[in-house]
């Protein structure tokens, strides 16, 4: 555990010494150091709660004061050293993206849809003719590619028109006569009603009277003999009327 801490504390004080930034170096050889100083100032100071006073995004919600003090002091150290470099020459910054947002909602719940991400030009932002970011401030790609289920609106049941009335069932006298009606105008679909009533209907019917046919009553007793003697003859007869024919029907047949 010493030997590790010994170990940060070398190291930070190796990128954090005097020799390493300096300020009064001549040619621009500080804006050379520029890039990777910027990179660990980000991420060893900005991304830990120090401010600064170069006016950098920083992470609000981390605490200074869980900051160690050699980090701290190093973080001043390469405040005031960004700050003098600047100074001491151009005050360029070129810009720097910010990480990606997350994607967004697909546009789309089936069918294909887009969804898109973006990013900002303010990780620094640029500054005083320095570079603006290279690429694309937002991507999109496409989602929810499965095909949509569409579910029809239900369909209740209607009528057809009553069909004609059927035939009497008698072909003569009383009898019944049907007529039908289907659910199909338009038929029940997709979880709708059926048709309410009744599919038939049925009435008495006449046809008519129907045809009697004749009948034949009892002969009638034997009349008396025409003669007394010497031979004569007898006579009966009967009617056709039990019952007589009538509507059409046959008569009786035979000899009254």
């Amino acid at each position: 555990m010493k030997i590790s801490m010994l170990l940060i504390v070398v190291l930070v004080g190796v990128v954090f010494s005097k020799g390493t930034l300096d300020v009064k170096e001549k040619g621009g050889q500080c804006h050379k150091k520029m890039e990777k100083t910027m990179i660990q100032y980000r991420r060893k100071c900005l991304e830990r709660g120090f401010e600064g006073t170069l006016g950098f995004p920083f992470d609000s919600s981390r605490n200074i004061k869980d900051m160690r003090n050699h980090v701290l002091r190093g973080c001043l150290k390469m405040d005031a050293w960004l700050a003098g470099c600047n100074a001491g020459g151009s005050n360029k910054v070129d810009g720097n993206w910010s990480e990606f947002s997350a994607w967004s909602e697909c546009s789309a719940s089936c069918g294909g849809g887009v969804t898109e991400r973006s990013r900002t030009c303010d990780n620094p932002a640029p500054g005083e003719g320095g570079n603006d970011c290279e690429g694309s401030a937002a991507e999109s790609k496409g989602c929810n590619n499965i095909p949509c289920v569409v579910v029809p609106d239900p369909v209740n049941g209607m009528w057809s028109e009553w069909a004609s009335f059927t035939e009497c069932s008698a072909p003569c006298g009383l009898g019944i006569t049907i007529r039908a009606r289907s659910c199909s105008n338009p038929a029940p679909a997709f979880g709708g009603q059926n048709c309410e009533g009744d599919s038939s209907e049925e009435i008495e019917c006449d046809s008519g009277p129907c045809p009697v046919d004749g009948n034949w009553s009892d002969y009638s007793a034997w009349s008396e003999c025409s003669e007394s003697c010497g031979g004569g003859f007898m006579e009966r007869s009967r009617n056709c009327d039990s019952p007589a024919s009538e509507n059409g029907g046959n008569p009786c047949e035979g000899e009254a």
